[in-house]
């Protein structure tokens, strides 16, 4: 992970023409796509960086959610037309080449254990080998594409994107991110049925394992990836794939608790109806865990908020209510009254100020931020997140999240190029094991938030310079240069009426800080969304390499 950039008024000043670049382009795009020619022209006519622009930019931002949340244009918000998503193209053309590539071993019968013996005795004379299942096929140039990005990257393995071929010969495009995660793979079918080794990488960690069938290429990414081994991604279609029996995804889900077993963990998994693995750890003392939550007056929210967590069935955890300049007399009196600890945090709105002064005045072993628009429904929440956060590198984690109407909120944050909430209801339309997977992601909504105490303190918390957005995103990424992953967890599903509490708040200045800060629209590829995939609004864009 990069370094983030130095902030001057020169890196400010270029961050706000790209952003604003990209508003337009937003602008532009969903206009055409919803059918209005008319404000498609006039959005034209507008110079970015104007003040008519901004206006104008800002104006209808409120107004489209103003919509939303009244239910309205919902069909529009939620349909995407078919060629913003690819789910059919022609391979040949997307990699092809007379190169004839490397040493391609092909795993002709995956369950014979005999198949994978043949292939670890080839390892010793193969300085770069493709290994494919037979129920892939390489398309032309994939095996080339592969063996180049090992070479100029130095990873142990590399990954490219396939296609499905279903039944009827339907094709649908699965697409990877630039790397691949070691939760990822727990959780879903990371690798796919291709993938590049360094054979000296993987005689080191002893080649493939002779007993796990057709998940033994996936189990070979794995133990490289816990070894330290380096990954990386092919941004094209590089094969054509059937798609996976049951039996494979049970035997991925029993792989996973023998992995989690195997790090000292009590787990379970069970194969959900995309076919992702959904799995749990269960410790023999749970951690101490705080949740910090902001408010300002509004006790109906507050009240509904504290009733989930004071339901939680978690064994050891405390509550600290952070007390923004409340005025109404009812939540005085209430604050006055409450078991919980309340902090006061006077003056104006900064959130990263307000929750960093209610996390000093705890100790546990981790920290949730929490929104007091969050309404919660499960007991087990806490043991939910903390299950997450136990794996080995990993230090925030964050959930789903459902408008009170039942849509979809977040399912991760995606930069891609800018910081989005992917969303089924809106942009990433198509509900598949990589949306509906506990993975690795760029960052996760401050809204509900678990931290490792040790990583808050080392990066001291939330930016109190990112007053009110971008604040989450920003920690997230800070613990991605300490090496630290944000983790999504899919399974759990909480309530969140946004901007219920203090209304839509977007400050430019927020929004140019971490667009220069991190080079977002410049150098930064989000590690964690798929590589060849963009979105714009509510267009999820295929753009191969």
């Amino acid at each position: 992970m990069p370094a983030p950039h130095d902030i001057t008024d020169d890196s400010l000043a270029a961050a706000r023409a790209r952003f604003d670049g990209f508003r337009l382009q937003i602008w532009q795009s969903t206009s055409a796509q919803r059918g209005h020619p008319f404000r498609t022209k006039v959005i034209a006519l507008l110079p970015v960086g104007t003040r008519r622009f901004a206006v104008l930019s800002r104006t209808g931002s409120l107004v489209l959610r103003l919509l939303r949340k009244l239910g309205l244009e919902r069909d529009a918000l939620q349909r995407v037309d078919p060629q913003f998503f690819p789910t059919g193209f022609q391979f040949t053309s997307v990699v092809a080449g007379n190169d004839p590539g490397p040493t391609v071993l092909t795993i002709t019968a995956p369950e014979d254990p005999t198949s994978w013996e043949a292939a670890n005795g080839a390892l010793s004379d193969l300085d770069v080998v493709v290994v494919n299942l037979s129920s892939s096929t390489l398309q032309p140039g994939g095996a080339a594409a592969l063996r180049d990005r090992l070479l100029s990257t130095g990873a142990s393995v590399v990954t490219g994107d396939d296609v499905i071929v279903g039944e009827g010969g339907q094709v649908t495009g699965r697409f990877r991110p630039k790397y691949v995660g070691a939760v990822a793979l727990l959780s879903y079918d990371a690798v796919g049925g291709v993938a590049c080794f360094d054979g000296r990488a993987l005689q080191q960690i002893g080649g493939f394992s002779t007993t796990l069938g057709a998940l033994g290429l996936h189990d070979a990414v794995a133990r490289l990836v816990k070894a330290g081994g380096a990954t990386a991604h092919v941004a094209r279609v590089v094969a054509s794939s059937q798609p996976r029996t049951e039996q494979t995804h049970l035997a991925h889900a029993a792989w996973t608790v023998a992995h989690l077993s195997a790090l000292g963990l009590r787990a379970s998994a069970n194969v959900t109806a995309t076919g992702a693995i959904a799995w749990r750890v269960t410790p023999d003392l749970w951690p101490s865990v705080t949740i910090v939550i902001p408010t300002r007056d509004r006790l109906d929210l507050l009240e509904r908020c504290l009733n989930g967590v004071e339901q939680s069935s978690y064994p050891n955890f405390s509550v600290v209510i952070c007390d923004n300049d409340s005025v109404e007399p009812a939540t005085l009196r209430y604050l006055d009254n409450t078991s919980h600890t309340v902090v006061k945090t006077p003056g104006p709105f900064n959130y990263s100020a307000i929750v960093n002064a209610g996390v000093a005045e705890t100790s546990s072993d981790y920290v949730v931020t929490l929104n007091n628009d969050v309404e919660i429904s499960d007991v087990d929440w806490l043991e939910q997140l903390v299950s997450v956060a136990l794996l080995p590198g990993v230090g925030i984690v964050g959930c789903a999240l459902r408008e009170p109407s039942g849509a979809y909120q977040h399912e991760g944050i995606a930069i891609a190029p800018y910081p989005q909430h992917l969303r089924r209801d809106l942009n990433y339309i198509r509900v598949d094991e990589f949306l509906t997977a506990t993975r690795e992601v760029a960052a996760v909504t401050g809204a509900c938030t678990l931290v490792k105490r040790s990583l808050w303190e080392d990066l001291r918390g939330l930016d109190p310079t990112l007053a009110v957005i971008g604040n989450d995103v920003d920690l997230c990424l800070r613990a991605a240069v300490a090496a630290m992953a944000t983790v999504y967890l899919a399974q759990l599903q909480l309530t969140h009426a946004e901007s219920s509490s203090r209304g839509s708040l977007n400050p430019p200045e927020d929004i140019f800080s971490l667009v220069a800060r991190w080079g977002l629209f410049d150098d930064y590829v989000d590690p964690w969304f798929p590589e060849a995939l963009r979105i714009v609004a509510d267009q999820v864009i295929w753009s191969p390499q």
